[in-house]
């Protein structure tokens, strides 16, 4: 059982205490939907919805950059990793909301599962 409890621990602390995953999660919606309206309804350059969607990706996919280096030490390999390359693929193919959707879900479901826990 304990090792299980390690597999899955996601839970780091931060700025926010025990609730900062959630808080960066909840951040990486809220910029994530910032880039999209401005993409969608106003006539700002593409910049600015760049710029929502960049900050969404830093805060959606740091727990889980911190995970991947962590496992990458120990020679470890889990969905953490292919769920950044994901997303840097997305980049690269210039889909940026798609990829800071996917890293926003993402971290959205490991902060409910630690809720949960």
């Amino acid at each position: 059982m304990s090792n299980k409890k390690e597999k899955h621990d996601y839970h780091h602390g931060g700025i926010f205490g025990e609730n900062t995953e959630i808080y960066f999660s909840a951040l990486s919606g809220i910029f994530l939907t910032i880039g999209f309206v401005i993409a969608q309804f106003t006539e700002l350059e593409p910049g600015y919805s760049l710029a929502g969607y960049i900050i969404s990706y830093f805060f959606g996919g740091y727990f889980a950059f911190i995970e991947t280096v962590d496992k990458l030490k120990q020679a470890g390999f889990e969905i953490d990793f292919l769920m950044l390359v994901a997303a840097i693929g997305a980049a690269y193919l210039d889909k940026w909301a798609e990829g800071a959707l996917l890293l926003f879900l993402f971290s959205l479901g490991h902060a409910l599962e630690h809720y949960a826990l």
